[in-house]
Order: structure tokens, then sequence, then C-alpha cells
């Protein structure tokens, strides 16, 4: 177990879990300047438990996730009060570092920024967490909704923000969940949603 001021990583190896810790603390600063309200102070309640596990098939029995999953975040909170949250990524996983725990911090700070008091919806949490990741895996998934956009594949705007639950084209809906954040970001900055 790895033991820094915002989060409590349990780990099969020490050298991995120093890297995951300077990530995620890294990462916790940046994404709160990036999404956070602009006049947000709060304290941080208490440590987000992190496990690493040894390989994806450990990371899927033990997390419950399905198999399409690189990387999960469960949160147990009720309004104005959290009582669990943690992240589950396996060793190997593909773009760990660069986007799986960028990725999985965002969905971890999110609900902090509203203080708690309800779900965000689908689409938003996941278009913000994409948001959080690297520029190449944002890029890919513009290449990927383009192409989508071209065979007029798209989801109409009012069906993507009523899914509550992932649709079976999980990679649309990550693409276009991402383009439609990433729109209002720029536009808006994140008073778009906060405000």
């Amino acid at each position: 177990e790895l033991q820094t001021e915002h989060f409590q990583i349990f780990h099969h190896n020490e050298q991995l879990a120093m890297r995951i810790a300077d990530t995620l603390e890294s990462h916790w600063k940046l994404i709160q300047t990036r999404l956070a309200p602009a006049d947000w102070q709060a304290n941080w309640p208490k440590p987000c438990q992190v496990y690493v596990y040894a390989s994806k098939d450990e990371y899927q029995q033990k997390s419950g996730s399905a198999a399409w999953t690189e990387g999960v975040t469960q949160i147990r909170f009720r309004p104005g009060r959290l009582s669990q949250h943690v992240i589950h990524v396996y060793q190997g996983a593909h773009l760990l570092f660069s986007s799986i725990l960028p990725h999985e911090l965002t969905h971890v700070l999110a609900p902090w920024f509203i203080h708690y008091q309800h779900q965000l919806p689908v689409w938003l949490n996941e278009g913000m967490a994409m948001s959080s990741e690297a520029a190449f895996h944002q890029n890919y998934r513009l290449r990927l909704l383009y192409a989508r956009m071209r065979q007029n594949r798209l989801y109409p705007l009012d069906t993507l923000f009523s899914l509550r639950q992932y649709p079976d084209d999980k990679d649309l809906f990550y693409s276009q969940s991402f383009a439609v954040v990433n729109f209002l970001l720029k536009k808006y900055g994140t008073k778009a949603w906060w405000d």
C-alpha cells in the first residue's frame, strides 16, 4: 500500500505504484484548474482508494467491470456527503498513464465539484473524463466521430443527452460526448455546466 496526500494505492509493484501516484497527484490539480467551477474551493473529503490489479482478469473479477473497460471508478454518496470513491485499473492496461488514470480521476473529481449533490448525466461525465485524456487519444476520438458523420451515424443530441446507461456503440458515444464537451469548453468554459 502507498499513501499520498490524496490517494491510497493498493498494488503489486512498488515502482509502478509510485509512478501511478505521481500521475494522479499531478493531474489532481490540473483537472481542477481546467474543469472546476470558477470560484472552486473545497476540502478533499477523504483519500481516494486506487486498486491496481496484476492482470485484466483480476481487475474484471474484483471490480465487477465489463470486459470492454480498461478502468472504472466507483463513487458512493448521499446528497452532500461522500461515502467512498475508488478507482480500479490493472498494470498492463494500454494508455494507463496518458489516458486511463486522468480519465478515471476526472470521474472522481467531477461529483466533488458539485458537492456530491447529484449524478452527472452520462454524456457529460464521460465527455469531461475524455477531455482529461492525452491529446493523441482525443484526436483519435474526433477522427472516429468524423468517420461516423460521413456515414450519417451520429446520435441525435436529444438521444445523447437523455442516455442513462451506455449504448451498444460505445466508441461513438464516447467520441460524441467528448466532442460536445470540447465544444462547450472552448465556447463557454466550465460555466457551460456549473453556472
